[in-house]
C-alpha cells in the first residue's frame, strides 16, 4: 500500500496484472483506549476557524481525497466557516484521522497566519531558535489553554500548520528537540499533514484489513515511523507463502545456458531473482538472493544446491500500467500512500537452504508445501470506514502485488 499508498483511474485489470503479481495493504494492531499518551508525534494540520463554546460532538470523520505522497496531505473540503472549538471532540477526531478540518480562513487573519490560530502567538525563544539554527521570527508559538487542549486531543505533543506551532498541555517552547522538529515543519511549509507516528484512530482504521499476524507486524513497524529494519525468521519466510523459482532469475538462467553451451559443468553462483509473496500485506514483489552451486549437463538440465535470503523495501509506491499490479492492488497502494503515515523500512531474512532441478516447478525448501494464497480481510469492521470505502474492499483476485520492491534490489 504506500506508500510508499487512491485516486488514479483504473486501466483494464489485464494491463496491470502482468507476469504474476502480490496484493498488500498493511496494517497494525491498535490499543483503542482513549488518548495514546504523550507520543513523539507531530502534525501539520489543514484548515479550521474560530472557536465557539458548543458541547463536544462525537462522530467519526468521512474519508477525504488526498493529494498523495509518502506522508498524507489533504485539501480542505468545506468552505463554510466552522468554529475551531478546542474542546470540540469532532474536530480533534477529524484532524487525528488526517482529514482536513472544515472551515474557512478566519476573517481578518493575516495571510501568513494559520487559520487555526486565534491569536498572534509568541515568538520562538531566542536560545531555542539559536540551538535549532532557525530565525526566531519565522514561527509563532501557541500554548494557551485552548491550544493545549486542542493539541492534546489530537494525541500529539505538538502540531504545526504553516508558521504556527501549537503545544499540548505539559509541553514547553523551551524543549529544544521538540521545537527543532516543529521548526523543521515550519521550514517545509505547505498545508500538509505530517506525522512522526500514526495516531490511534489511524491504527484502528487500518486494522480491519488483515487477520494474518505478519501483515499486522509489518504495518505496525511502518506506522511506528522509525524506519527500523526487520529480519524475517525461517517461519515468517514460509508464512509469506512466497513463489521461489530459480528460473525467475535471468542471471541464473544465463549461467545455465553458458554451462550447457560449453558441454556442461559445475559453477558457484550468487544471483538475484524475483520473488512473489502470496500472503497479502507481506512482501509483495521482492528480491531473492541465491548463493550456491549449479551443475549443468550438456542437454541443459541442471541441479542447484544452496541457500537463499529475502530482501524487500517496504513502502507504498504508486505505479502506472505495466507495473505488474492488479487494478485493486494499485488502488490500495494509492490509498495508503495518501492516508497512511509512517516510514518505509528494509526487510531482510535469515539464510534458508534450498534445492531445485530443471524438472521442478518451484524450489524445494522449508516445509516443501506449495505457497498458498492468503487474501486480505473480506469483511471489514466499522473501524475501516474511511480507507475501506475508498479502497473498495479486498484486493480480490489471486494475484501478487500491491507494494514492495517491484524494482529488484531497490
Amino acid at each position: 500500500m504506500r506508500h510508499g499508498g487512491v485516486t488514479a483511474a483504473s486501466p483494464d485489470a489485464a494491463a496491470w496484472v502482468g507476469d504474476g503479481t502480490v496484493t498488500e495493504i498493511r496494517e497494525a494492531e491498535l490499543d483503542v483506549c482513549a488518548r495514546p499518551g504523550r507520543r513523539e508525534q507531530s502534525m501539520e494540520l489543514d484548515r479550521d476557524a474560530k472557536p465557539d463554546r458548543r458541547a463536544p460532538e462525537r462522530r467519526h470523520p468521512a474519508p477525504a481525497l488526498a493529494r498523495g505522497g509518502a506522508t498524507p496531505a489533504w485539501a480542505a473540503d468545506h468552505a463554510t466557516a466552522r468554529s475551531r472549538a478546542a474542546a470540540d471532540e469532532k474536530s480533534a477526531e477529524d484532524a487525528e484521522a488526517g482529514r482536513a478540518l472544515p472551515g474557512s480562513r478566519a476573517a481578518g487573519a493575516p495571510r501568513d497566519r494559520s487559520p487555526l490560530a486565534s491569536d498572534e502567538g509568541s515568538p520562538v525563544p531566542t536560545d531555542v531558535a539559536r540551538a535549532a539554527g532557525a530565525d526566531p521570527t519565522v514561527a509563532r508559538v501557541h500554548e494557551g489553554p485552548e491550544d493545549q487542549l486542542f493539541t492534546s486531543m489530537l494525541g500529539a505533543r505538538a502540531a504545526t500548520h504553516g508558521r504556527d506551532i501549537f503545544l499540548a498541555r505539559g509541553e514547553s517552547a523551551h524543549d529544544v528537540p521538540l521545537m527543532t522538529h516543529e521548526l523543521t515543519h515550519v521550514a517545509q511549509g505547505g498545508d500538509q499533514v505530517r506525522l512522526r507516528k500514526a495516531t490511534h484512530y489511524e491504527r484502528r482504521m487500518w486494522l480491519g484489513f488483515y487477520d494474518h499476524y505478519l501483515p499486522r507486524k509489518l504495518l505496525k513497524n511502518y506506522m511506528d515511523d522509525t524506519g527500523k529494519a526487520i529480519t524475517l525468521t525461517a517461519q515468517e519466510m514460509i508464512d509469506c507463502n512466497p513463489i521461489v523459482d530459480l528460473r525467475r532469475s535471468k542471471r541464473f538462467m544465463t549461467e545455465v545456458a553458458g554451462l550447457a553451451a560449453a558441454g556442461g559443468g559445475t559453477n558457484a553462483v550468487k544471483v538475484t531473482g524475483w520473488g512473489g509473496a502470496r500472503t497479502n500485506g507481506t512482501l509483495g514483489n521482492f528480491t531473492i538472493t541465491y548463493d550456491g552451486i549449479v551443475t549443468v549437463k550438456a542437454d541443459g538440465s541442471w541441479v542447484y544446491l544452496g541457500t537463499m535470503t529475502f530482501y524487500d523495501y517496504w513502502d507504498f509506491d504508486p505505479k502506472g500500467a505495466g507495473s505488474g499490479r492488479s487494478t485493486p492492488a494499485e488502488l490500495q497502494v494509492r490509498v495508503a500512500a495518501a492516508l497512511l503515515p509512517g516510514k518505509p523500512f528494509k526487510i531482510f531474512s535469515v539464510v534458508a537452504a534450498l534445492t531445485q532441478t530443471s524438472d521442478d516447478t518451484r524450489a524445494q525448501w522449508g516445509d516443501m508445501k506449495a505457497p498458498a494464497f492468503v487474501d486480505d480481510k473480506k469483511y471489514r469492521g466499522a473501524a475501516d470506514i474511511a480507507t475501506g470505502d475508498v479502497a473498495g474492499g479486498p484486493a480480490g483476485a489471486d494475484v501478487i502485488g500491491t507494494q514492495a520492491s517491484e524494482d529488484l534490489n531497490k
